[in-house]
């Protein structure tokens, strides 16, 4: 294999290895409910996706390579960085997912649906009445401001008044004005209130 088919190829499974990362974090982040043991089984399942996908990036290699170091993990880049921190706020406070600095490696969507899921507030899916699979692609197709309008319209949409829905739909409007926040500031312009 020529070097510039093997580092073609090793790119190719980059990119799947971020893509089954991305859907399997958007699933993640919609599972429910999600109680001590639905962490743990997640736990599981998060180190059992890396360990398949450290196996895929081995495809990348030449056989008989002398570099024993083959492609890294942390070369996959942001999604990977984002699985490595829905494990650290699975079992977070979720007062502090409100703060970006804790949330920064993770979508903006995987981080509002931890908060709904874990409040009585039904997710956007299901305000819709759409699949887990059908909302997953269409996460996938849409821009992270049309992911926040319309996780905004349907959170908006549920509110009755109970102390708790108050907590959950609190936290997830002080992370859309954060994200809504980092949009202006990466556009350039001001943020709406």
């Amino acid at each position: 294999m020529r070097v510039h088919e093997c580092t073609e190829l090793t790119e190719r499974v980059l990119d799947l290895a971020r893509h089954l990362i991305s859907v399997f974090l958007l699933h993640a982040s919609i599972a429910r409910p999600l109680g001590e043991s639905g962490k743990l089984k997640l736990t599981t399942d998060m180190t059992e996706l890396e360990v398949s996908i450290q196996s895929l990036l081995a495809t990348g290699q030449p056989m008989g390579a002398k570099s024993t170091k083959g492609v890294k993990l942390s070369q996959i880049g942001d999604e990977y960085l984002a699985l490595r921190s829905l494990r650290t706020i699975l079992f977070s406070d979720l007062k502090t997912l409100a703060n970006p600095v804790e949330t920064v490696h993770l979508p903006i969507a995987v981080v509002l649906h931890h908060i709904i899921v874990h409040g009585p507030l039904r997710l956007p899916h299901e305000v819709h009445g759409w699949s887990e699979a059908e909302y997953v692609l269409w996460l996938q197709k849409h821009t992270s401001s049309e992911v926040i309008d319309l996780v905004e319209k349907a959170v908006d949409g549920q509110v009755d008044g109970t102390e708790e829905d108050e907590e959950t739909v609190r936290l997830v409007r002080e992370v859309l004005v954060h994200a809504k926040e980092a949009e202006a500031e990466a556009a350039g312009g001001e943020v709406e209130h």
